[in-house]
């Protein structure tokens, strides 16, 4: 057996054991530590994340906006028209 396949075979039997002892007891935490620092990169990421996608976002709602109005203005002029060309009494 190759030395890769064996490093394979012991690396998922390792992760495999963890696993199990994890879901037998509590909580395996051996890097706590670094959770706070994580948990502020992440919400540090996702907000930047956003500041730089909500510009484009609005625009985007913006353009469906104009699109729809000039639709519906479109459907008044019609109806406009429509109701010139009835003759009065």
């Amino acid at each position: 057996m190759p030395k890769k396949w064996l490093l394979l075979l012991l690396f998922i039997i390792i992760t495999l054991s963890l696993m199990t002892y994890q879901s037998n007891r509590q909580r395996l935490l051996p890097f706590q530590f670094l959770s706070p620092a994580l948990d502020r990169f992440h919400e540090a990421k996702t907000s930047l994340k956003d500041s730089i996608s909500a510009p484009f976002h609005r625009i985007l709602l913006r353009e469906e906006e104009n699109i729809r109005l000039k639709a519906e203005m479109g459907k008044m002029l019609r109806e406009q028209q429509a109701c010139r060309d009835i003759p009065r009494k």
